[in-house]
């Protein structure tokens, strides 16, 4: 039995399953073409990198990419099983020292991009070297309500990325500041006041202060300006929940 499938493209589009370490079995091949489809895909486009799953009763430590360098439609994916827990530095030497995983993968191209593509890139590198969150997604080219020419299913939600790679095919972008906005009435102040801690305790220029009550008539524009809750954040709603 293969301890070491592929999943993905080998040379032209359509996605299937290849044994790395030994052929695979009619069975087995059965068994990894469960990994096309939606649930799978979606999982690897919104956590790229490794993974730990258990797939018909055995532990696999799974590395998958949302992307295929065969086919560049919406719903390519990219993966590498191997049976028992490996780290993540293991399993991608494993790739790196496989020249038909490499390829695939990516791992033996590093970053090859045109000055064009380097311009548009290089605030985003520079933004993750200083720490801040890089999020990524598969460029649109969905038609309308996410299905694509090609009939496939388009996952487009931002997702971190934990380590920075270049992908032709991906957007790419610095996770966007929360926005606020100064609670519009008492009710709304006192709902969020109860998801901080400590309750009813804020920071400003001063130091720490305690709230004793809220009222309808209370100045929640000032005191957006001039306060945060005790754990740092502003004293006000995010305009994205």
């Amino acid at each position: 039995m293969a301890e070491i499938i592929y999943f993905g493209t080998n040379g032209c589009s359509g996605h299937y399953p290849i044994g790395i370490d030994k052929t695979l079995t009619r069975t087995e091949y059965d068994i990894w073409r469960e990994c096309d489809c939606g649930a799978w895909i979606n999982n690897i486009r919104k956590n790229p990198g490794r993974h730990l799953i258990k797939h018909h009763g055995e532990v696999y430590t799974n590395y998958g990419v949302p992307f295929s360098v065969d086919d560049d439609r919406g719903g390519s994916h990219t993966e590498l099983f191997w049976k028992g827990i490996h780290s993540e530095e293991e399993i991608v030497n494993l790739i790196k020292n496989n020249q038909f995983l490499a390829r695939q993968f990516k791992k033996n191209i590093g970053l090859i991009m045109d000055r064009n593509q380097a311009k548009e890139f290089y605030p985003i590198l520079q933004a993750y070297a200083e720490g801040k969150i890089i999020e990524t997604r598969r460029k649109p080219t969905a038609d309308n309500n996410g299905v694509t020419k090609d009939g496939w299913f388009e996952f487009n939600d931002w997702a971190e990325m934990k380590e920075l790679e270049y992908w032709v095919n991906v957007d790419y972008r610095i996770k966007p500041e929360p926005k606020y906005r100064p609670f519009k009435d008492a009710k709304e102040c006192w709902n969020e006041m109860l998801k901080h801690q400590p309750f009813g305790w804020v920071k400003t220029e001063e130091g720490y202060e305690q709230i004793f009550h809220v009222n309808e008539g209370d100045d929640f524009n000032s005191t957006f300006k001039y306060c945060t809750f005790a754990d740092g954040t502003p004293f006000g709603v995010n305009v994205e929940e």
